[in-house]
């Protein structure tokens, strides 16, 4: 978006295939997507929905997550920290939405992997 300046965003759409026990193709799509707020500060956010053959073998109907990064450089090494928030949301109407809250650290180790820390709190 800002030539030569950190400010930048993404946006993925995607699907995927899980063969089912049926033998039919079972599938689901979503959307993904970064923005940058400043030179430090990134927001993201995801929704996903299931084919009802997912549905069958998961019971989730879809899910979302959106949270805050903060990113900088230590020793020329981009490090990433984040807060996320989100909700599988199941496709029975008896059961409890599943909240997710996510502390996630990212330290890049060389051009091709990076080291993910990440812990989950999870609540119904």
């Amino acid at each position: 978006m800002a030539p030569d300046s950190d400010f930048e965003s993404h946006i993925h759409l995607y699907g995927y295939q899980v063969p089912d026990t049926n033998r039919y193709e079972a599938y689901g799509f979503g959307i993904s997507m970064d923005k940058a707020i400043s030179n430090h500060f990134h927001f993201f956010g995801r929704y996903g929905i299931n084919q009802d053959r997912i549905i069958s073998h998961w019971d989730i109907r879809a899910a979302w997550s959106a949270g805050l990064g903060w990113k900088t450089l230590i020793r020329n090494r981009p490090l990433v920290v984040g807060l996320a928030y989100g909700e599988n949301l199941p496709a029975n109407t008896s059961l409890k939405t599943e909240k997710v809250t996510e502390l996630y650290i990212r330290r890049k180790i060389n051009k091709w992997a990076h080291n993910y820390i990440f812990t989950n709190l999870y609540t119904f």
